[in-house]
């Protein structure tokens, strides 16, 4: 049996290497041989692709980034599935270390199937035996957000009335796409991060402090109205009866609660500073 070294770490599976996550995390990996679990005909440039769709080649892989996943709040046993399959791949491919993306949304009281999913994916992975690293990380944005700070963004240049959840001053750490994008291909080759989790979130800021930046970025007025809490979880519950909700009825409550992330952690295992909220949205929306 070979001996193992995270620093001679050569080769690493990526799922979702075509998505938002995984294309920074593609970026944040020069100088390694990149193999990409795809289920489309993607072409993706410097990469050798695997198709999910055809029969996975006999072949020694030392690292594996999951980070394939569906966010839609009602499909958790699709992502159930993926990672047992992921995790198949990973055996079969003698792989090292399995980096498993899941989401803060474990720690929170937002009961979706997807939340319940990613417990369940957590648990598969430290059950396989295969020495791993869990990262949680909060709302992500960056470069090619569609679905966090993006809409806002996208609300705001529309000139949107944008509603508050009690005044918008819930505590939030949104982690900026980059430098979880770091994180994790440092994780490949830290000793320290082996068989650990870790909650992952950038600077302090509120979704009040979120608006005001991206008006004054776009030199435009605020336009915002505080609601109660009870008042948005029922208007988002009829709006998602009829399907037109951009939330979820059972993610209103982390609206309103605030979720400090400790990164000591990360600093001691990393080093990790992350980038300073505002200038992370400079470079993403200036």
């Amino acid at each position: 049996m070979r001996k193992f070294c995270l620093s001679l770490m050569k080769s690493v599976l990526i799922s979702g290497a075509t998505g938002f996550l995984g294309s920074h995390v593609l970026a944040a990996l020069p100088g390694v041989e990149k193999i990409c679990l795809v289920r489309s005909h993607a072409v993706l440039k410097g990469c050798e692709i695997w198709r999910l769709d055809s029969a996975i080649p006999e072949k020694t892989v030392d690292g594996f980034i999951h980070c394939a996943a569906s966010v839609n709040p009602d499909n958790g046993e699709h992502n159930i599935a993926l990672t047992k399959r992921m995790l198949a791949i990973t055996k079969a491919c003698d792989v090292k270390h399995f980096i498993f993306i899941s989401s803060y949304v474990v720690e929170t009281t937002s009961i979706t199937s997807y939340m319940i999913a990613k417990r369940e994916e957590e648990t598969l992975v430290k059950a396989s035996g295969i020495p791993y690293t869990i990262f949680r990380p909060t709302a992500i944005f960056g470069p090619g957000d569609k679905i966090t700070i993006g809409k806002l963004h996208d609300a705001v240049k529309r000139g949107k009335l944008i509603p508050l959840p009690d005044k918008g001053v819930a505590v939030m750490q949104p982690i900026f796409v980059k430098d979880l994008a770091k994180l994790i291909a440092a994780a490949l080759f830290n000793k320290k991060a082996m068989n650990k989790t870790y909650t992952v979130g950038g600077t302090r800021t509120c979704m009040r402090d979120i608006v005001t930046l991206l008006c004054t970025m776009q030199q435009r007025k605020r336009k915002t109205i505080a609601v109660p809490a009870s008042l948005l979880q029922f208007v988002v519950n009829i709006l998602h009866l009829c399907r037109l909700s951009p939330l979820h009825p059972k993610q209103v409550k982390n609206l309103v609660k605030d979720f400090p992330v400790d990164i000591s952690q990360l600093q001691k295992d990393f080093g990790f500073v992350p980038t300073p909220f505002e200038k992370a949205m400079k470079e993403t929306f200036g």
